[in-house]
């Protein structure tokens, strides 16, 4: 007899609370369970395959979107999980063609558009994936996942000032976890770029101030940290370079990578594609 569905979202929220807690195999466990226990519904596999993509499983990963969009094909995250896992695999025409279906299911769901923009920066089309993420970002989305896309693509472009825009919104926005790591690391170093840009003087030095402690929220997940004491140690060199007879300036620096240290400890991760659509 198949498991009441009251059970089966009980099963799902502790399997995503051992996921928040790094426990992937624990939540792989549950997800199999419960696919095991109806094997045709789609929504298990595709969480089996957010979670096997966390782990880097990436063939595992593969199957297990493939089973879910086989069983139920209108769902625009599961191609957009699809994609991120053929990316991994440096299947980047299969990729796009993934991403593809799931914009022609619904050309404004936001996973689906920031895996074509993420995409479309991989191959170096930059304008198109502008063109292709901003109508979302002028009607007002917040979610700091795709405005770090979107800033992204903006500053390879050299639209400097439009993707520090973007990601003041992306770092204003109250999210949580992984989620805020990029956003803060790419406004730290495009800090860093303005104060090289700008020159020396109090006005460099507070934006030096302000790079080192956007790079601290970076370090919240393993895939930032090795960027992110690049960038610390960039930016506290550059700091402690510019802050010659001025300690208190670079003494503020390490201050606030201190407390991003404490800040990192009580994050949580980012559960890839759970919220449809979300802005």
């Amino acid at each position: 007899m198949p498991m009441p569905q009251q059970e089966k979202l009980r099963r799902v929220q502790v399997a995503q609370r051992l996921e928040v807690g790094a426990n992937h195999a624990g939540a792989i466990q549950i997800y199999r369970e419960l696919i095991k226990d109806d094997p045709k519904d789609a929504g298990p596999h595709y969480l089996l395959a957010c979670a096997q993509l966390a782990t880097l499983d990436i063939p595992a990963c593969l199957r297990a979107i493939r089973e879910a969009i086989r069983l139920r094909d209108t769902v625009p995250e599961f191609f957009a999980v699809q994609a991120i896992a053929l990316r991994a695999a440096h299947r980047l025409d299969d990729a796009l063609a993934a991403a593809d279906r799931g914009l022609a299911i619904d050309p404004t769901n936001l996973s689906a558009v920031e895996t074509k923009g993420d995409l479309l920066y991989v191959r170096g089309r930059l304008e198109e994936g502008i063109g292709l993420m901003m109508p979302a970002y002028q009607a007002g989305a917040t979610n700091p996942q795709y405005l770090a896309t979107l800033a992204r693509l903006l500053s390879s472009a050299k639209r400097l000032p439009e993707a520090r825009e973007v990601l003041e919104r992306a770092v204003s926005s109250g999210g949580t976890g992984q989620q805020m790591a990029w956003p803060h690391m790419q406004l730290g170093e495009l800090l860093e770029k303005s104060a090289d840009y700008e020159g020396r003087g109090d006005t460099t030095r507070g934006r030096m101030s302000s790079a080192a402690r956007c790079f601290i929220p970076s370090c919240t997940t393993r895939p930032s940290r090795t960027r992110w004491r690049v960038g610390r140690q960039s930016v506290s060199r550059r700091c402690r370079g510019r802050a010659t007879g001025r300690p208190g300036n670079w003494c503020s620096s390490w201050g606030c990578l201190a407390r991003g240290r404490r800040w990192s400890s009580r994050s949580s991760r980012r559960t890839l594609g759970r919220t449809a659509g979300g802005s």
